[in-house]
């Protein structure tokens, strides 16, 4: 294509632009005033020829019309991407929700695992740093026959309470929807997720 051709496809679609702003805009205006004037009927063919000489016009000239559409962005290549995924690991399962009682007591403990300690050692699935709790002082297990789970006090110095009932040492006991669980003065109500 030459310079000239470049030059002269630039100038008819400026006079384009032109003619369509230059006269079209206050020829539709003038259409759409009467169209109103006179009712829906010439305003419903007003715009249906506007929009059949603009088609009429795409197909003559492609190229006025490509100019005014938006580029769109080139999608991104992921062909190069490589994914490695590890071993699944299985998501833990929640048995049931210790919830705090007292006012000063805001904790929610979410017993997920089985079994499942509290107590003041690093160690613990739960750790209460308070100098009444034993380092290991209490371990839940959950058992999938009866969907329960089983408190067992591991000989803690200041003892576990059960609806304010000391737990007699490495004994096992079942939790029921609603016990009061008290550990060194932190009293906690048993809540199952299946209840």
């Amino acid at each position: 294509m030459s310079k000239s051709d470049s030059e002269k496809q630039t100038f008819s679609r400026k006079n384009a632009v032109s003619w369509l702003i230059g006269a079209g805009l206050p020829l539709l205006f003038a259409l759409v005033v009467i169209g109103s004037l006179a009712g829906v009927v010439p305003l419903l063919i007003t715009v249906l020829l506007v929009i059949i000489g603009l088609g009429i016009l795409n197909r003559k000239r492609p190229d006025f019309f490509a100019a005014l559409k938006k580029k769109r962005p080139d999608k991104p290549d992921y062909s190069s991407v490589r994914m490695e995924v590890g071993p699944r690991q299985a998501s833990k399962r929640t048995y049931m929700m210790l919830v705090g009682l007292n006012a000063y007591n805001q904790y929610r403990v979410t017993i997920n695992e089985s079994p499942f300690t509290i107590g003041r050692d690093k160690s613990c699935s739960f750790q209460l740093d308070n100098d009444q709790v034993s380092n290991h002082h209490l371990t839940i297990n959950f058992n999938e026959e009866d969907k329960l789970c089983y408190i067992t006090d591991n000989n803690s110095s200041n003892g576990t309470f059960l609806n304010s009932v000391r737990l007699p040492a490495r004994q096992k006991k079942a939790l029921h929807q609603g016990d009061s669980l008290q550990i060194a003065g932190i009293i906690f109500s048993v809540e199952y997720v299946h209840y």
